[in-house]
This record gives C-alpha cells, sequence and structure tokens, in this order.
C-alpha cells in the first residue's frame, strides 16, 4: 500500500510539473472537449480549476464526513442539525475497536475521508467480524482518495470510519439521493439517483422542479413527482451550501423526515458529460469562482475569464 500511495503521489507532482496533460487528456476522453485551466467557462473546467488551484480549508473540512456534522450544528444550530443527521453509532481510528455489538443495528459503514466505499448491513451484522475489519483497515490504508485526479481537499483529512444508522426507502433498499447543485447560494440543478446499488439511474430538474434532457452518460430516467417537502429540502441545500461559490448538497427523504447526505466539492471530478454539451456551459455561467483572497495551490492564481 506505501508503494501505491508513493506511486500515485508521483503521478500527480510530474502532471503538476508538466501542466497537467494527465488532467487534460482524462478530461477530453470523458466530457469531449478539451479544457481551458487557465480561463475556465463551462462547469466542468471550474471544478476542474477548483481541484488544481482552490485551496480554501473549508472544503476540506466539509469532505469530511465526521466534520460536517460539526459545520451542519454551526450553520443550522445545534437542535435544528439533529433533525438532519443521521444518527451516528460510532467512530474509529482502528478496525479492532469495532465490535459486533457496535454493528448489531442496521447500519451503514462508511469512511470518513473518501467517496464510494460503504458497507450495508440493513438487518445488522451478517458476516464475520474479522471480514468487515479487514476491509475497514484497508480503507484506512489507503492513499489519499482521488490523489492522482488531483482532488485536493481528500489529501488533508486524517482516516477514519464511522458507522451510521441505516436508511430504508422502499422494497428494503436505499432511499432515492437528491442531490442539489448550489452556485452562489442558489439552486441551478437537481439530481435524483435512485438504485445507486443496483441499476443506478438519474431524473434531473431545474430549480422549479422542471424535467430536463440533459443526460450524456446512459444514466437518465424519467421525470419524477416533486418531494412532498422540496421546498424545505431547497431551503436546507442552500443554507448548507452559503459560505461557498458552489457546492452539491446530498439529502435523503426518508418517512417524511430530512436527512443530510454529504457535501461534494467535486462531483464527478469535473467530467461529467452533458448531452446537450451546451449545457455545461449553461452552468458554467452560474459559478462565479473566487477572488484574488482564495488560497491556492502551487504557482500563480490563473487569470479569470469574469
Amino acid at each position: 500500500m506505501l508503494l501505491k500511495s508513493l506511486g500515485y503521489r508521483l503521478e500527480a507532482a510530474l502532471d503538476r510539473l508538466l501542466a497537467y496533460p494527465l488532467e487534460r487528456r482524462r478530461f477530453k476522453r470523458d466530457v469531449g472537449y478539451w479544457p481551458r485551466l487557465r480561463r475556465p467557462r463551462s462547469y466542468n473546467e471550474k471544478i476542474v480549476w477548483r481541484k488544481l488551484f482552490d485551496r480554501n480549508p473549508q472544503l476540506a473540512r466539509v469532505t469530511d464526513k465526521w466534520l460536517l456534522r460539526g459545520y451542519a450544528i454551526e450553520q443550522l444550530g445545534r437542535e435544528r442539525a439533529e433533525e438532519h443527521l443521521v444518527p451516528l453509532y460510532g467512530l474509529y481510528n482502528k478496525p479492532e475497536a469495532m465490535t459486533e455489538a457496535d454493528l448489531a443495528r442496521p447500519c451503514v459503514i462508511k469512511p470518513t475521508h473518501s467517496s464510494g466505499r460503504v458497507m450495508l448491513f440493513p438487518e445488522g451484522l451478517d458476516r464475520d467480524i474479522g471480514e468487515v475489519r479487514e476491509r475497514v483497515a484497508h480503507w484506512l490504508a489507503e492513499p489519499a482518495h482521488r490523489i492522482r485526479h488531483h482532488e485536493w481537499a481528500y489529501s488533508q483529512l486524517k482516516p477514519r470510519v464511522m458507522v451510521e444508522a441505516w436508511l430504508e426507502g422502499e422494497n428494503g433498499q436505499p432511499p432515492p439521493d437528491y442531490k442539489f447543485l448550489v452556485f452562489g447560494g442558489r439552486t441551478r440543478l437537481i439530481q435524483v439517483h435512485q438504485d445507486r446499488f443496483g441499476n443506478h439511474c438519474r431524473s434531473e430538474f431545474d430549480r422549479d422542479w422542471r424535467f430536463l434532457e440533459v443526460d450524456g452518460d446512459g444514466r437518465g430516467s424519467d421525470p419524477l413527482p416533486c418531494p412532498e417537502r422540496y421546498p424545505e429540502m431547497l431551503a436546507l441545500a442552500e443554507r448548507l451550501a452559503q459560505p461557498f461559490d458552489f457546492m452539491r448538497v446530498d439529502l435523503y427523504l426518508v418517512g417524511g423526515r430530512i436527512y443530510l447526505g454529504e457535501l461534494t466539492a467535486y462531483p464527478g471530478s469535473g467530467r461529467r458529460c452533458f448531452d446537450p454539451s451546451q449545457f455545461d456551459f449553461e452552468l458554467g455561467r452560474h459559478w462565479r469562482l473566487p477572488g484574488p483572497g482564495v488560497r491556492l495551490g502551487l504557482g500563480r492564481q490563473p487569470e479569470l475569464a469574469r
């Protein structure tokens, strides 16, 4: 694992030194056009700009799933935040600290310092605790998440694992995931992801819940009814994203109650394919990147188009 980590860091360092040829090629492969890194215009280009240059420490704080809970309390107040936080069963620095009793209830295990890793136990622990600890140990030893793709915020996080309550949707499956893309405090796009661990599909809407056909990666689905607590979900997402020029806020609606999933600083690592491609640039016009006060990475701040 150490050699793997060193290899990823070396790859990222060389890519920076050579003006990001790998990042540019990955972008072209996935999005379909060469990115403008000095004068970003599209939504995807601006995510890449954030990855490469924006070193706002608050990005790291809200990326950490444990620290996000404290951030939510600061933004909302403790009483309101606790209405929306998924019940926490445990936080661990070492896999051996996790016991069978900790996992007896329906729960979810996830690392606080990375994304895309999860173990689901809708009926409580259903396998040997040793197997769980082995997987958790692997998560804790992994190289900084997405370091090869320059997602800086993850490199600042302490490896930990948390256990949260299982949220159940229809037919015993995880509930739909409502992702609010908030630009300058105002939502411009809502993505609804369903069946994320099976036949994953996505429906997209504007702020007024008008269905948008902008899918470019084959996951597009049909229109859905507006959720019953949509106005409150919208207000919550915009409140949590308010300090940032852009943030994606992920929410769940279960049994009439709104839960906070996570905040995401680099959705899709800046490689989301839209059809029509012009929608990428329409979204980008809503994102005003930070000015000279932003904490930047290596090199001078790129001149920005305004």
